[in-house]
């Protein structure tokens, strides 16, 4: 059985905040358990809540740890979330691990995250919290359906109404009769909470933002079933981000056993790019689902533009499952394009030049721009472009003003061409800056020789900051080398004369050493260990 030792490293005696090297320090710990997920929570104002809950739940809830084997789920300082899996547990996309973040906080949305692991590769996730003033386009309704997770009564939750004509209202209805079950077909009874937070809209720009992949909905699943080609957003009708969970368990609604009405106000003056004319009754609008654990969108049977009894237009679509969901015009987009071989006198790329798509005919005929080192014989790829249109590729001299532009191409045609950028003026590279100096952090040993065997941990984690700053920054891991009797990392961040705080433990976000003011004297920082039970 493995051996278990206390979580920390107990510093014996009176350690002066000065004192280079440390000495007597004595390292007990447990093995941690690899990182399967990183979640970094951040606020608008840059600031934590004093206290966020955390809690995990779904179908896989209970095969996800933190990385010292614990069920305390709680966030670094810094605002960050380290999960494990379970050492019985294998991921894989035939078996994988899915489950719900939930993060709770006074004052704070609750946000639910939907994650799902197919490897043992470490997924990172970026997660906003929002207070309750920020929300105003968020609806929130209390409900309850039965212990079988039938509705009894129906509910109806519409968004705030906006001074903004521009952000119409959703609405969404679940009939009476409705069954109401989680990701494994289980049924959600009991205290309900039902958010739909309305998409801003108001600009294509802010709506693009808000939703995932930023306007290009990857590759599809559409009606057939079948993966299509990604889609460009053209013209938004209407987005609404829905979450339905159990109050007491956080147990989470993915389907309904009956359609639930979606209603999205049609904003005034909203163009039709297939009639070239303003929305109508009758209109359909193309709808989408963004499946977040799976990170998946799919095509959904589209809904209709009707006109309600005050004369207003509105699109209305059922739907069967909670999702976001956008009603949306898009354009297709090609997955590879033409590509461009340079002939150039330039041996090797230490510059960067910038390029520019450019399509023919449109209203905004730069499409795409970026930069990129040039030397002879490279070939630039372009991709991503919309369906049957055409395009030039157009590149900038870095020290003149010259510029090289091809030809005209089917932005979908995958043929190679010469561009010949000779013409452009040698670059003068300054020299290199010799790199700073690193320091060398070290933890030695009392020992000739270290049973590795022994070691609770081959690996430490480490970060340090400035002291009277509130910015961590993390060190390179710390690993043992067989053979040897320390473990050290180096840094080029850390600068002798400073003064530092120092927190390190046997994983990311467990940090239970913890030695404030740290002045570095040297280029080597050295913490001699005090304990020889590792020696052989």
């Amino acid at each position: 059985m493995r051996k278990l030792y206390t979580i920390g490293i107990v510093l014996f005696g009176l350690i002066s905040a000065c004192r280079n090297p440390i000495e007597g320090v004595e390292l007990r710990f447990i093995t941690p358990s690899p990182v399967a997920a990183e979640v970094l929570f951040t606020t608008s104002s840059g600031e934590m809540p004093a206290h966020v809950n955390i809690r995990i739940v779904g179908p896989d809830a209970g095969l996800i740890t933190t990385t010292v084997n614990s069920k305390r789920f709680r966030l670094t300082a810094d605002g960050v979330l380290y999960l494990s899996v379970d050492k019985t547990a294998q991921p894989s996309p035939s078996r994988p691990l899915r489950f719900w973040v939930v993060a709770k906080a006074e004052g704070y949305t609750t946000l639910i995250q939907p994650v799902q692991l197919t490897d043992n590769n470490t997924r990172s996730l970026s997660l906003r919290l929002t207070t309750n003033a920020e929300n105003k386009l968020m609806a929130e309704k209390t409900a309850a359906s039965t212990a079988s997770g039938v509705v009894q009564e129906t509910i109806t939750v519409q968004s705030p109404t906006q001074p903004n004509q521009a952000i119409g209202q959703s609405a969404i209805t679940i009939s009476q009769g409705t069954r109401l079950d989680d990701l494994a077909g289980e049924p959600v009874g009991g205290p309900l909470q039902v958010q739909a937070r309305q998409l801003d809209i108001s600009t294509k720009s802010t709506a693009l933002a808000e939703l995932p992949g930023n306007g290009v909905l990857d590759h599809p699943i559409m009606l057939t079933g079948q993966r299509g080609s990604s889609q460009a957003i053209h013209t938004i009708g209407g987005a609404v981000n829905l979450e339905l969970f159990s109050s007491n368990t956080y147990q989470v609604v993915k389907t309904f056993s009956k359609p639930v009405r979606l209603n999205f106000a049609i904003t005034p003056g909203l163009v039709n790019p297939i009639t070239n004319r303003p929305i109508e009754a009758g209109d359909q609008i193309p709808l989408f689902s963004y499946d977040a654990m799976t990170n998946t969108w799919r095509q959904e049977v589209p809904g209709q533009v009707q006109r309600t009894q005050q004369g207003q237009l509105e699109y209305v679509a059922e739907i069967t499952h909670l999702s976001i969901w956008l009603a949306a015009f898009t354009r297709e987009l090609c997955d590879a394009g033409p590509s461009f071989k340079l002939v150039t006198a330039f041996s090797s790329g230490a510059v960067t030049y910038t390029c520019q798509v450019i399509q023919e005919g449109g209203s905004n005929p730069v499409v795409q721009s970026f930069n990129t080192a040039i030397y002879n014989g490279k070939v630039i790829n372009l991709w991503g472009l919309e369906r049957n249109t055409r395009v030039k590729f157009r590149i900038f001299d870095a020290e003149s003003r010259a510029v090289v532009t091809s030809g005209t191409y089917d932005a979908c045609s995958q043929t190679e061409s010469i561009l010949d950028v000779r013409s452009f003026k040698p670059v003068t590279v300054p020299p290199v800056t010799s790199s700073p100096k690193a320091v060398t952090i070290t933890l030695q040993f009392p020992c000739k020789k270290i049973n590795a065997a022994k070691l609770p941990t081959q690996e430490l984690y480490a970060r340090f900051r400035e002291t009277g700053t509130t910015s961590w920054k993390m060190l390179p891991v710390i690993r043992y080398e067989s053979g040897k009797t320390t473990f050290s990392t180096t840094s080029t961040d850390l600068t002798p004369g400073k003064t530092y705080d120092l927190q390190a433990g046997p994983a990311p976000g467990y940090y239970s050493f913890n030695q404030p003011g740290i002045k570095l004297g040297t280029y080597q920082y050295l913490i001699k260990i005090k304990t020889k039970e590792f020696c052989e």
